[in-house]
């Protein structure tokens, strides 16, 4: 796997999940893997990543990324669902996406501990007493 790669629950099991995944991580450096879903666009949702139609073939709408919600998964985990059908590979999202998703990370107060310091580890995100830098 790599950075960007997506993946959605598959069959019967989508109705309990029905997000787009994707990894945010770089699993070069680490088989712990980081990885946030898409969910609808709402206002009261984070709004630090907004995703559009168009840029993924699975958004057919304006669509944010819930980074609440980012789990922290093994690799081989993931693999061994996608070999066993529960969870099924969708098209990975461009290199501009992802460098946005993980721009929306930077300072997020909703991205839980654990996946934090792996993306700080990674050097993906800045450590927290370091300044952040905008564009």
């Amino acid at each position: 796997m790599k950075a960007g790669d997506t993946y959605i629950r598959a069959g019967k099991h989508i109705a309990a999940d029905p997000h787009l995944w994707i990894i945010i991580s770089d699993p070069a450096k680490d088989k712990q893997l980081v990885a946030v879903n898409v969910t609808s666009q709402r206002t009261d949702k984070d709004q630090s990543c907004v995703l559009y139609q168009g840029e993924h073939e699975f958004l057919q709408k304006e669509s944010v990324i819930m980074y609440s919600g980012a789990r922290v998964v093994l690799e081989s985990a993931i693999l061994s669902a996608i070999s066993s059908g529960l969870l099924k590979r969708k098209k990975s999202i461009s290199r501009s996406v992802l460098a946005r998703v993980r721009k929306g990370a930077v300072g997020n107060k909703n991205l839980p501990l654990n996946a934090k310091r792996i993306l700080q580890a990674q050097g993906i995100i800045p450590p927290d007493d370091a300044p952040t830098r905008t564009r």
